[in-house]
């Protein structure tokens, strides 16, 4: 079974990917304001730990 992170209320579960805290904190509350739950991860080591840990709806890898 998968395990699943989704809030009732949220339209789903992104991890947003980037190296640079401004970027990253910009595409987060990008998507929390359109009503998403969002789990920032500051780089791409610790983002494959956090995707196998508990998969996303989406991934959004900035580069």
């Amino acid at each position: 079974m998968i395990k699943t992170n989704k809030d009732n209320n949220s339209k789903g579960n992104i991890v947003v990917v980037d190296d640079s805290p401004i970027n990253l904190r910009l595409i987060v509350d990008m998507f929390k304001s359109k009503g998403y739950e969002v789990r920032p991860v500051p780089s791409g080591k610790l983002a494959l730990t956090t995707i196998k840990n508990l998969p996303p709806d989406l991934i959004y890898w900035m580069s």
